[in-house]
C-alpha cells in the first residue's frame, strides 16, 4: 500500500504537469494574441531586406511577404532588431524578437537553433567567377587547395560551397558584410569564386557589366527561404503557416514575388498543394 501511495504521489507530481504544459499557450504565443504585433530580426540582403539610408525606409521581397503574412493575420509586424546572418538567434534567448525574417535558407545546422515555417519562396543559387576567367572548365576544378572562394560567416549558400568545394581555401567575411562585398573580392581578384543568390548575381551584374559573370548552366543549389521562430514555438508557427498559405491563396504572395524578380528563374514560388481538374466531366 505505501509503495502504491509513493507512485501515485510521483506520477502527479512529476508527469501530470507534464500534460499540463503541453495544453498551456506559451507566454510568446499569449503575448502575440494579446498585442497583435510580432518583433523581427533581419539581415539587409539585397533585393531581400533594404533600408534607404536617407530616409531609414524599408523594403524588399521578404519585407513585403511578411507584412502581408502579418496583414492576413491581423497582426502588426514591427521590424526591430538588425543582426548578422551568423548570430540570428542570438535574440531568442533574452525574447529580443520573435521571430528571424529575412527569408533565410532552411539549413540543418540552423535546425538546431530555431523552428521554422513553412517556405514562403525558394532561391536557385549559382556560383560566380571574374568576367573573362578561363581557367576552370567545370566545378571540379574548383576544388583545389590553389583556388579561393569568397564566404560569409554563417551565410547557407557558403556553407554549401564549402561543403561542396572543401579543398578551396576560404576568404571570409563578417556576417554584417554586405552579401555584394563577395563580388568585389571575385572582381579585384581576392577571391576565385563565390555563390550567390541568382537574383543578386543577376541585379549585380546587370549594374556592373563586365566584372563577374555566372560559372555553369545549373544552380549549385536550390533552397527554401523560411521564418524562424523560437523552438516549441508550435502554436506561433501553426499561425504563421496559416498567413503564409492564405497569401499564397489569396494571390498576395505571386504579386510580391512578380514585383521583386527582376529576372526569369530568380525567385520560385512554393507549388500549390492541389491540381486545376475540371471534374465536372
Amino acid at each position: 500500500m505505501r509503495l502504491l501511495y509513493t507512485m501515485t504521489i510521483l506520477f502527479l507530481v512529476v508527469v501530470h504537469p507534464v500534460f499540463a504544459a503541453e495544453g498551456q499557450s506559451s507566454s510568446l504565443y499569449d503575448r502575440v494574441v494579446k498585442t497583435k504585433v510580432l518583433r523581427c530580426a533581419y539581415t539587409l540582403y539585397p533585393g531581400f531586406v533594404d533600408r534607404d539610408p536617407n530616409t531609414g525606409e524599408m523594403s524588399g521581397l521578404s519585407y513585403d511577404l511578411v507584412n502581408a503574412i502579418g496583414s492576413q493575420l491581423g497582426i502588426k509586424v514591427e521590424w526591430t532588431d538588425e543582426v548578422g546572418v551568423d548570430v540570428i538567434f542570438e535574440g531568442f534567448k533574452n525574447q529580443r524578437y520573435d521571430m528571424a525574417c529575412s527569408g533565410y535558407n532552411l539549413t540543418p545546422s540552423r535546425a538546431w537553433a530555431a523552428d521554422a515555417t513553412m517556405p514562403i519562396f525558394y532561391t536557385p543559387s549559382y556560383l560566380y567567377v571574374r568576367a573573362g576567367e578561363a581557367r576552370f572548365k567545370s566545378e571540379d576544378d574548383l576544388d583545389s587547395p590553389n583556388v579561393s572562394v569568397a564566404a560569409m560567416d554563417g551565410e547557407a549558400t557558403s556553407l554549401v560551397a564549402t561543403e561542396r568545394f572543401p579543398k578551396a581555401r576560404v576568404e571570409s567575411l563578417m556576417g554584417m558584410a554586405p552579401a555584394t562585398d563577395r563580388f568585389e573580392m571575385v572582381a579585384s581578384g581576392k577571391a576565385d569564386f563565390t555563390p550567390m543568390e541568382a537574383s543578386i548575381g543577376n541585379d549585380y551584374m546587370a549594374k556592373n557589366p563586365g566584372k563577374i559573370m555566372q560559372f555553369g548552366a545549373h544552380p549549385i543549389i536550390t533552397m527554401p527561404s523560411v521564418i524562424y521562430v523560437p523552438q516549441n514555438e508550435r502554436q506561433l508557427k501553426a499561425l504563421l503557416d496559416v498567413g503564409i498559405q492564405s497569401a499564397q491563396s489569396s494571390g498576395a504572395m505571386e504579386r510580391i514575388v512578380r514585383k521583386y524578380a527582376k529576372h526569369s528563374g530568380d525567385i520560385l514560388l512554393p507549388a500549390v498543394p492541389y491540381q486545376l481538374r475540371d471534374l465536372a466531366n
